[in-house]
C-alpha cells in the first residue's frame, strides 16, 4: 500500500498544476511532509481528508473549444454548453488555447486547424507531447479535410464544416463517458 502521494499525483487528480498543489501546501490547506531532497509528499490519509473537506470529487467535465471564426465559435460553445454536467470555455487561437489547457486541463478539446498565431496542428502535437495532457480527448473541426490526413492517429475524431451539431454532441458525450480518472489506485488499499 502506498502511504504517500507526490505533488504530481495529487495535481493530476485535481487537474491542476504542481505549483497549485505547492501553493495549497504553503497556504496550509493541504498538509505535507518535506523530504530531505526538498520534495513534498502528501500522506494518503491527508489526501482523503482534503477531498472530504473541500468536496473536491470531480463532477463537471470540462470542454475547451478553439475556433477563430466568431460565428462557429458561438455555435460550438452554445451547442456543447447544453450537455449535462459540462462546463464549456472558448479560445480564439491556438496560443490562447495552450495557456488555457495548462491552467484548466479540459477533458475534451474541440479545435479548428487553420488559426492565427498557433494553428490547431501545433496545439494537438503539444498536447500529445506533454505527459499530463497526453490522454486528453481531441476532436478536430475544419473546413479543410486535406489538412487533417496526418492527424488521424493523434485525434479522437474529425468533423468537416458545416458541422452536424447533434453528431458532435453525441461524440463528445461518448468521449466524456469513456473518460476515467487514472488516479483510482489512490483509493485502493492493496
Amino acid at each position: 500500500m502506498k502511504r504517500f502521494l507526490t505533488t504530481g499525483e495529487v495535481a493530476q487528480y485535481f487537474s491542476v498544476t504542481v505549483n497549485t498543489i505547492k501553493r495549497w501546501i504553503s497556504e496550509g490547506k493541504l498538509r505535507a511532509i518535506l523530504t530531505p531532497g526538498g520534495h513534498y509528499r502528501i500522506p494518503r490519509e491527508e489526501f482523503k481528508r482534503f477531498l472530504a473537506q473541500c468536496n473536491a470529487i470531480p463532477s463537471r467535465k470540462r470542454i475547451l473549444v478553439v475556433e477563430d471564426d466568431p460565428f462557429t465559435l458561438r455555435m460550438l460553445v452554445d451547442g456543447l454548453g447544453i450537455l449535462k454536467d459540462c462546463e464549456v470555455e472558448a479560445s480564439r487561437d491556438g496560443y490562447e488555447a495552450l495557456i488555457r489547457i495548462g491552467e484548466w486541463r479540459p477533458h475534451v478539446l474541440v479545435t479548428d486547424i487553420k488559426m492565427p498565431r498557433v494553428d490547431g496542428k501545433e496545439v494537438i502535437r503539444k498536447v500529445r507531447s506533454m505527459e499530463i495532457t497526453r490522454d486528453m480527448r481531441i476532436l478536430v473541426v475544419t473546413a479543410y479535410p486535406e489538412e487533417v490526413k496526418d492527424l488521424r492517429g493523434l485525434v479522437d475524431g474529425i468533423f468537416i464544416k458545416p458541422i452536424d451539431m447533434e453528431t458532435l454532441k453525441e461524440t463528445v458525450k461518448g468521449l466524456l463517458g469513456a473518460e476515467t480518472f487514472k488516479m483510482e489506485a489512490l483509493w485502493k488499499d492493496s
